[in-house]
């Protein structure tokens, strides 16, 4: 022995940076894993809770009376359709639900479960049959009513999304759809089941991205909330298993007093991470087309955990393609961010219109917020059912985007209103035809004009 001391392993240079690798990993992959863990309990959290707008309890509907505005959802809502939602938990078993004789109109009920998949189980698009059906969990042995048709589901927590086009050029048809929603009724078959509740005194949770949950590691214990609240999805046992040496899983106590510097500091750079790639995925794992973004993946999701986390993100409940295929754009045809300083233009050529069965709209989100734009005319999409627009003598239509309103006649009826800053843009097509699902239809460029508003 020379006589120096070398310092212990926990407490080398090279201990501290293994325990910042090991972290940054585990913190990158859990926040990936876990965000529509987390985001799903944080809406059913809001829904429920007695001081919000649209509070229902558990295993109940929420019936609005209109349509979408600005503030009305934590994700971004259709303005075109009336949506009503309710969230679901078959702890004490299988939850009732009825669907009216719906008229000849586009209309879907999507039951998502608790990280995002989506199935489209009824709706005009499969030609559904109104009658009783059951929402059933896994492994449920017991017996239905005489005809109701039963719907297995694979998690505790669900969220049940009704939709229904209100038709503009149809006198009273809100006050229809809200009357056809009304007839919905979601029901605990048993009687005497009884589900969890949240006194009102509680904070009301928000699960909009900016939320500083989503940018601490608060998140990681509140990732262990939704775990134990909601379980595991079935064969995702493994991957939660790997976070467990931090503390991080059902039935764990996330404490980063515990960890050391370099562990806790590892965590936080990997959920910044991985918050930064799960946003860039809305272009990365898209196929872009003509500078926007087609999203053929979602709805469904199996183990593509980053697609799952990019669809919670930007939305919850997103559909499969066949019944609502999503077209986004963050950017204008030349590539740069897509802001409301400036001024765009939309050009559907005749015939060119998007190809589909039901309707198309194209909705203007707040960024990174993803809420629609307060405007003085109450237009936040247009859409297929908008009422007013004009198009040239040829058949062209002319969507003009920008912050203020118009000079020219024909450029303010076609005007859709953007925010003062950063903004993004849907392109939603409902129940889409062949061009669209084969990729053989590419949306009009987002062209920014000279100068600005």
């Amino acid at each position: 022995m020379d006589g120096t001391e070398k310092p212990a392993l926990a407490d080398s240079p090279d201990m501290r940076a293994l325990h910042d690798s090991e972290a940054f990993a585990v913190g990158y992959h859990a926040f990936v894993w876990g965000y529509p863990y987390v985001k799903g309990m944080l809406l059913r959290h809001g829904a429920m809770h007695p001081r919000t707008a649209n509070h229902a309890p558990l295993n109940t509907m929420h019936y609005y009376t209109t349509l979408a505005r600005p503030g009305f959802h934590d994700f971004t809502p259709t303005v075109e359709a009336l949506m009503n939602v309710g969230w679901v938990d078959l702890s004490q078993g299988p939850v009732l639900f009825d669907i009216p004789d719906i008229d000849d109109r586009y209309w879907s009920v999507v039951l998502v479960d608790a990280v995002g998949d989506a199935a489209c189980y009824l709706g005009s698009r499969q030609g559904s049959a109104p009658g009783a059906y059951a929402l059933v969990p896994l492994g449920w042995g017991g017996a239905l009513p005489a005809g109701v048709t039963a719907i297995p589901v694979r998690s505790r927590f669900s969220l049940l999304l009704l939709r229904t086009l209100v038709r503009p050029e149809v006198a009273g048809d809100l006050d229809r759809s809200v009357a056809l929603h009304a007839a919905m009724v979601l029901r605990p078959l048993d009687p005497a089941a009884r589900v969890p509740e949240i006194a009102a005194e509680a904070p009301v949770a928000s699960a909009r991205p900016d939320t500083p949950l989503f940018h601490t590691l608060d998140f990681f214990a509140r990732l262990n909330q939704a775990l134990d609240e909601g379980g595991v999805m079935p064969g995702e046992e493994g991957v939660v298993a790997q976070f467990a040496g931090f503390g991080i899983g059902p039935g764990l106590t996330f404490a980063p007093e515990a960890l050391s510097e370099a562990q806790r500091a590892g965590l936080l750079r990997g959920m910044q991470a991985a918050h930064q790639r799960i946003a860039a995925e809305l272009r990365l794992g898209a196929v872009t087309l003509g500078g926007w973004q087609f999203n053929y993946d979602v709805g469904a999701y199996g183990h593509r955990y980053m697609t799952r986390a990019t669809a919670a993100l930007f939305g919850f409940g997103a559909m499969i393609p066949e019944e609502t295929l999503y077209v986004v754009t963050t950017q204008d045809c030349a590539g740069a961010p897509l802001d409301g300083t400036g001024r765009y233009a939309i050009t559907f050529a005749p015939g060119q219109l998007p190809p589909v069965r039901a309707f198309w709209s194209i909705t203007v989100y707040t960024r990174p917020a993803n809420q629609l734009v307060a405007n003085a005319i109450d237009r936040y999409s247009v859409s297929s059912q908008t009422p007013g627009l004009i198009k040239d003598a040829d058949g062209t239509l002319r969507i003009a985007l920008q912050h203020a309103r118009p000079e020219d006649p024909v450029e303010a009826a076609n005007w859709l209103p953007l925010p003062d800053g950063a903004f993004w843009l849907i392109l939603r097509t409902y129940v889409p035809e062949a061009p669209l699902l084969e990729r053989a239809y590419t949306p009009p460029p987002v062209v920014r004009l000279n100068g600005s508003h």
